[in-house]
């Protein structure tokens, strides 16, 4: 695919993530015509040098051209608006330089926009990486399920607009959602997700998360709350009350909006905790399972957080409840991630991938014995297709999940009742899968010692 699209990136003291958001736009420009404008305003830090840095690199792609914009004032509008005389007039992505976009984002956007009959604003999906503190995963549970934040443009670090579009505003205002501002000059018809790609969205954790809420809340009230991607309280309320699965997040979600409610008001609250430097290890990066579709995501996830070692969805470890569970016919088998990817280093640490375990249970056993180190995947969520899998290899490995990862009383009791489950599957259900697996379970069932 060809085609043209100018990228602008503001850049604050970004030193940490410049190079990897950079790099993530480089590595998505291939077949494209990509001119990235990097404005860096008021640093006193290696912003420039880094943006320079990535100049260097792009100049090896001839796909590529970055132009650094230096600013004296830290301003994000000034910012937007110096990149305006580098604009070549055709569609343009404003990306934030601490978000890392996935494979196939600009090229997906570009789509998008060339398919539109009119001005039009687009976005990638935003994929939200797991907050690592409860009351941050409460809140990001709630609010990313919000009818508005679920199916359209939100901004929050990535939005697109064609020439038609473009020619909507002619420079940006003073004020602090930049994005909410764009969105208010398009109607609902002229706003669009694209499924293709998406960026990583990171919310900050503890007391940034209600100080940042409270910035979006004071931007959007410059705007006046339509143009608010949350607004509408009785839309959302009904939303919330329809999704059981939310209620218990609910009392978190409450909790991070009231918080944000008695701070100061700040004309910029900014979140340091996700622009955290991290190392980027040299080894390369395994992956173990079957779930090619999300590889290029977590990829990206591992570029964003370089020290994580393991990327994945979040694992759901076996337990005697949920083998009853099964059992009852409450569950399926297939709880782990498809995939995920660790780098070699931690895979040799962790005595490499069980043979005995198929690709549905290597990836729970490797989870697993990095959760007794302490180590979790840093999780988001994945999406590819279901994959084919034999029935009575998942089932082999669920009862050897469950022999090598419970006590030996428990594994007994699980292993048996999971084989209970099965054939009342066959009994009551007419798949043939399951009549299959129960007349093979020679293969899968055997005895586990107590």
């Amino acid at each position: 695919m060809s085609g043209q699209i100018d990228v602008v990136v503001p850049a604050h003291n970004e030193q940490a993530l410049l190079g990897r958001c950079l790099g993530a736009v480089v590595g998505d420009a291939r077949g494209l015509d990509v001119r990235v404008i990097v404005v860096a305003n008021g640093c006193d830090d290696s912003t420039v040098d880094i943006a320079r840095a990535a100049g260097d690199d792009a100049a090896a792609n001839a796909d590529v051209e970055l132009v650094v914009v230096e600013l004296a004032v830290a301003s994000k509008p000034a910012a937007l608006n110096a990149a305006n005389d580098h604009l070549r007039g055709g569609p343009v992505v404003y990306l934030d330089a601490d978000t890392v976009l996935t494979p196939g984002t600009l090229g997906a956007l570009l789509a998008a926009m060339a398919a539109a009959g009119g001005p039009v604003m687009v976005g990638p999906r935003p994929i939200l990486v797991r907050p690592g503190d409860r009351l941050g995963r409460g809140f990001a549970a709630v609010w990313s399920r919000l009818p508005s934040v679920r199916g359209d443009v939100i901004g929050g670090g990535c939005y697109a607009v064609n020439a038609q579009g473009r020619q909507r505003w002619s420079v940006f205002p003073d004020v602090i959602a930049d994005d909410a501002y764009v969105r208010s000059l398009f109607t609902g018809n002229e706003r669009t997700v694209v499924d293709g790609g998406g960026f990583l969205l990171v919310l900050p954790a503890g007391p940034e998360l209600s100080r940042v809420l409270a910035r979006w809340r004071q931007g959007n009230a410059e705007l006046g709350e339509s143009a608010s991607p949350a607004a509408g309280g009785h839309r959302n309320a009904r939303a919330v009350l329809a999704a059981p699965e939310l209620w218990r997040h609910v009392p978190a979600f409450l909790w991070v909006q009231g918080a944000s409610r008695l701070h100061r008001r700040r004309r910029w609250a900014r979140a340091d905790s996700v622009r955290a430097p991290g190392a980027s290890p040299p080894d390369e990066l395994v992956a173990i399972g079957a779930g090619g579709d999300a590889v290029g995501e977590l990829r990206a996830l591992a570029v964003r957080f370089p020290a994580a070692g393991l990327y994945g969805g979040p694992a759901t470890r076996p337990t005697l409840r949920r083998a009853i569970a099964f059992c009852l016919g409450l569950t399926a088998l297939e709880r782990q991630p498809p995939v995920v990817l660790v780098r070699r280093a931690l895979l040799r640490r962790l005595g490499g991938i069980d043979a005995r375990f198929g690709d549905h249970g290597a990836v729970l056993d490797l989870c697993l014995r990095a959760g007794r180190l302490g180590i979790t995947p840093l999780a988001i969520p994945i999406r590819c297709g279901k994959p084919d899998r034999d029935v009575v290899a998942v089932l082999r490995d669920e009862i050897l999940l469950h022999r090598e990862h419970l006590p030996a009383g428990a594994g007994w009791l699980a292993c048996r009742t999971l084989v209970l489950g099965v054939r009342l599957r066959a009994l009551l259900r007419p798949a043939p899968s399951w009549a299959t697996a129960w007349e093979h379970r020679a293969e899968w069932a055997r005895r586990p010692r107590p």
